[in-house]
C-alpha cells in the first residue's frame, strides 16, 4: 500500500497582543479579576432568548465592572455553535468588515479560543461588504478583551468568529446584518439593529 503525502497545516494562533496592557498578563492574576467582577452581578432570571450583547472594550479597570454585568446575561449551558464577536476599527481602515477565518485560534494568557474559519470563510464568500484584511486584526484590542470573559464564563468557549467592522454607512450594516442573520435563531435582526444604531450614534 502507497503511502499517501498528507500536507498538514501549520496551526495559526493569533497572540494576546493587548496583554498586560488592557488586562492582567499573568494568569492566575486576570482569572482572580475576571471572576471577581463576574461574582459581583446576578445572573437574569431568562437568559434563554438572549441572542446578543452589547458590551464596552476598554481597559478592565475602567470597564471590567460593565462587561462582567452584560456576560452574566449569557447562559453558559446553552449549546452555542459558535459566538460572533464583532467591533469597530481603531487602528486600520475598513470598508465594510473585516472577517479573520486565517487563524485557527486567538491567544490569551488563560489559553487558546478556537475560531470558526468555516463559518468566516463563508461570511467573506457570501458578501463584499466582508473581506479579510490581516492589519485589522494584529494589534486590535476591542474583541480580545472579550475573551478571558468568555474563557471564564464557560466550561468550554464556542468557537469564535472575530469581525471588525471599519464603516458608518447604513447600507453596508445593513449588509452586514443580513449576512448574520442567516446564523441567528432569535430575533437576530432586532438585536443586530439595535447595536449598528448605538455604534452610528456614538461615532
Amino acid at each position: 500500500m502507497k503511502k499517501q503525502n498528507v500536507e498538514q497545516k501549520d496551526t495559526v494562533v493569533r497572540p494576546a497582543t493587548q496583554a498586560g496592557r488592557f488586562y492582567e498578563s499573568d494568569p492566575r492574576r486576570l482569572a482572580g479579576e475576571v471572576d471577581d467582577f463576574l461574582q459581583r452581578h446576578a445572573a437574569p432570571q431568562d437568559t434563554r432568548r438572549v441572542a446578543a450583547v452589547i458590551v464596552p472594550h476598554a481597559g478592565y479597570y475602567f470597564s471590567g465592572n460593565v462587561a462582567a454585568a452584560a456576560y452574566k446575561a449569557v447562559n453558559d449551558g446553552r449549546p452555542y455553535k459558535r459566538i460572533f464577536l464583532i467591533g469597530p476599527s481603531h487602528y486600520e481602515w475598513v470598508d465594510g468588515a473585516s472577517v479573520n477565518f486565517s487563524a485557527d485560534y486567538y491567544a490569551t494568557p488563560l489559553g487558546w479560543v478556537p475560531v470558526d474559519g468555516e463559518a468566516g470563510a463563508k461570511l467573506v464568500a457570501a458578501d463584499s461588504v466582508f473581506q479579510y484584511l490581516p492589519a485589522a486584526h494584529d494589534r486590535e484590542h476591542c474583541l480580545e478583551v472579550q475573551l478571558p470573559f468568555l474563557q471564564r464564563s464557560f466550561k468550554e468557549v464556542p468557537p469564535i468568529v472575530p469581525i471588525i467592522v471599519g464603516t458608518n454607512r447604513l447600507d453596508k450594516l445593513q449588509k452586514i446584518a443580513r449576512a448574520l442573520a442567516i446564523f441567528l435563531t432569535i430575533r437576530p435582526m432586532r438585536m443586530l439593529t439595535r447595536w449598528m444604531s448605538v455604534r452610528k450614534k456614538r461615532c
